[in-house]
């Protein structure tokens, strides 16, 4: 973590890490401020993460609204995040990113849609369009909410 003068703290990762979730994988890497994850099947991972967090205690957003917080957490914490699948940019979120569809979308400017091929593989294969196209980026939820009590420990 560094900290200039009169800024906030920004978190610095090094991440390699492997999620297995009721059957699709995915993984994790990054270095300093960037994340990303790649998944083959980000609309399973998603409905799996989904269901996952719907136990979660208060503060679990669903849908558009979860990718939206997520993004403004990177943000906060000073990290970017990319999320890759098998037909490219899903989507990029947090630190650095400022999409007004992302704001439409999502409720926060720092997330920005990926390639069209991308997103359309995802809506090919979906029932829920809605899930499917922003959603995606939601299956963090996990990862966003280890990133959050992380960086609200080190402020404290």
């Amino acid at each position: 973590m560094t900290a200039d003068r009169g800024r906030r703290p920004t978190l610095r990762v090094e991440a390699d890490l492997d999620i297995r979730v009721a059957g699709t994988s995915a993984h994790l890497g990054g270095h300093g401020d960037r994340l990303t994850l790649t998944c083959a099947e980000p609309d399973q991972l998603w409905a799996a993460v989904s269901v996952a967090g719907a136990g979660a205690p208060t503060g679990f957003d669903s849908g558009p609204r979860a990718v939206g917080r997520l993004a403004d957490e990177l943000t906060a914490a000073g990290l970017g995040l990319e999320v890759v699948g098998p037909h490219g940019t899903m989507v990029r979120m947090g630190h650095g990113v400022h999409s007004p569809l992302g704001r439409a979308a999502t409720g926060s400017y720092a997330v920005r849609p990926g390639t069209p091929s991308a997103v359309a593989s995802v809506l090919g294969r979906q029932q829920r369009r809605t899930a499917a196209a922003i959603g995606v980026a939601g299956l963090l939820a996990g990862v966003s909410a280890g990133i959050a009590a992380l960086t609200r420990s080190r402020r404290h």
